[in-house]
């Protein structure tokens, strides 16, 4: 075997495993970006239930300070 001969099959070799390497993790990095955005669409559903619990506590609040104020007017 030349020379020559070797340094083509390792450069083959070399080539395969690059490009097994690049095609493993081109996969590994697709299903963490899906992941990524399923937790980001989780994130966003949960901080819009805590915004809209957070809204309605606040309206209870104010029709209650309301009532509180309609009775105290009523009694005077």
């Amino acid at each position: 075997m030349s020379t020559l001969e070797f340094w083509s099959i390792v450069v083959v070799v070399g080539a395969f495993l690059w490009w097994i390497s690049y095609v493993a993790t081109a996969r590994m990095r697709h299903g963490k970006n899906q992941e990524r955005e399923e937790q980001a669409k989780r994130n966003l559903e949960w901080l819009a239930q805590q915004q809209s619990s957070d809204q309605q506590s606040e309206i209870q609040k104010a029709d209650s300070q309301k009532e509180v104020e309609a009775a105290k007017k009523e009694e005077s």
